[in-house]
This record gives structure tokens, C-alpha cells and sequence, in this order.
């Protein structure tokens, strides 16, 4: 295994955006190198919330019917 980040301090925890260690397989074998992390569904599952309130609120909306009062 090949080690391509020098000594590195502990970590106190892995966060997206930030570089964290990892282990990929190289040309050579499997190497640790230092990466950044990405939520590459973060958006969609973001997005996948986003329409659940606005489905709700649409559902609240329908029921309030102003005459009543």
C-alpha cells in the first residue's frame, strides 16, 4: 500500500468539503490519499424535502376553506 499523505494529525471528524484520508486502488495498488468528500445526492435529497413541505402546505391549503369561519 502506497501512502501519499504525509503524518497526519487525528481527525476529529470527516465533514463534506473538507480533505479527510482515504483508501483508493492506484495503478500500483491500493493508496491512501487525502480527498474531499461530496454529497453528490445532497441537492436531491434536499430538493426531495423541499417537495414534501410544499406538498403538505398545498394539502393545508385545500382544506382551509375561508367561509367557514
Amino acid at each position: 500500500m502506497h501512502e501519499r499523505t504525509g503524518n497526519l494529525p487525528p481527525l476529529a471528524g470527516i465533514f463534506p468539503d473538507y480533505p479527510a484520508p482515504i483508501v483508493r486502488n492506484g495503478a500500483e495498488g491500493r493508496e491512501v490519499v487525502m480527498a474531499r468528500r461530496r454529497d453528490a445526492f445532497a441537492r436531491n435529497v434536499l430538493m426531495e424535502a423541499a417537495r414534501k413541505r410544499v406538498q403538505k402546505l398545498e394539502a393545508k391549503v385545500k382544506s382551509f376553506n375561508p367561509r367557514t369561519r
